[in-house]
């Protein structure tokens, strides 16, 4: 079931014996990745921490990609707090990542939205 652009709240990071959410958490707000989305996500951020997708968010990028790691093999079922550098480093995946118009990544994108607001309010602060 897509939730559309709207953040969750009380979403449980195992969704079945065998589907993992992995959660997000973006100002308080709860944002869902599948287990797809998330592994996807992961392998990207572990690229861009090595440098191997542009300097900017590699800081940060590191610990993401573990922390979704831990989810995704059941170390851990918290949410993963993203602010700041770890917000910029989500972001900066997601942008080259998302497509907009495609209702299968409409978790994505809301995730994608959020860590925006964030990343715009840390670029007018300077």
């Amino acid at each position: 079931m897509k939730r559309g652009m709207r953040p969750l709240q009380g979403v449980s990071p195992r969704t079945s014996l065998r589907r993992v959410n992995v959660v997000f958490d973006v100002s308080g707000k709860l944002y869902p990745l599948d287990e797809q989305a998330a592994t996807v996500t992961g392998e990207s951020l572990r690229r861009k921490a090595a440098g191997q997708l542009g300097d900017e968010g590699v800081e940060g990028a590191r610990a993401v990609a573990d922390e979704i790691e831990r989810v995704l093999v059941g170390m851990s079922s918290e949410p993963i707090q993203l602010a700041r550098e770890r917000a910029d480093a989500v972001y900066y995946v997601l942008n080259v990542s998302v497509r907009p118009n495609d209702p299968e990544e409409a978790d994505a994108l809301a995730l994608y939205v959020a860590v925006r607001e964030i990343h715009d309010e840390r670029l007018r602060r300077g």
